[in-house]
């Protein structure tokens, strides 16, 4: 069995690279991949007339009513989209591949640039809710805050429960 699928119509495929090129080169696929697209940019932009109307229904016991343009309201597989469920992942839906230009057979060796750290410098954890995600999600300290904060009203130090690093090491 193939070990992907298309995301548009389920039709399995060997590879990563072959759905690039089938969403590509199907019509149906191609039109719901730019269908796609053009909704990704409605919600994630700052204009308000690029933004949903806000008489939208989000109420939780009306979401078994919603559905999209390629299901029915009787499918047993649909899920409805509400606040917090989404069809796919930004991250699965690359779009049709770059047909002009085929990959590079050749190692590339990228340069580390080990001055910068690989996390943000404003915090321990990114925190970057943009659009309707902030509205939704609102802002509360991370579960990490919350447990540094406990930790700092207890007292406890760097090396808690041992005293100190050597201590520590020594376990």
């Amino acid at each position: 069995m193939a070990p992907h699928r298309c995301n548009y119509c389920l039709k399995p495929i060997a590879t990563e690279a072959g759905i690039k090129w089938h969403i590509a080169q199907s019509p149906p696929c191609r039109d719901q991949w730019t269908k796609r697209l053009d909704w990704m940019k409605a919600t994630v932009s700052n204009n308000a007339e690029d933004q949903l109307p806000e008489e939208t229904n989000n109420d939780a016991q009306n979401w078994e009513y919603v559905f999209d343009d390629m299901d029915g309201a009787d499918d047993p597989l649909d899920v409805p989209d509400g606040h917090l469920v989404h069809q796919s992942r930004l991250d699965d839906d690359p779009g049709p591949p770059d047909l002009c230009e085929p990959p590079s057979k050749r190692v590339r060796v990228e340069e580390d640039n080990e001055d910068s750290p690989p996390w943000p410098a404003s915090g321990c954890f990114t925190e970057q809710y943009p659009g309707v995600a902030a509205m939704i999600l609102g802002r509360e300290k991370t579960i990490f805050e919350c447990l540094k904060a406990a930790e700092d009203e207890r007292g406890d130090g760097e090396w808690a429960p041992f005293r100190d690093e050597d201590e520590w090491e020594l376990a």
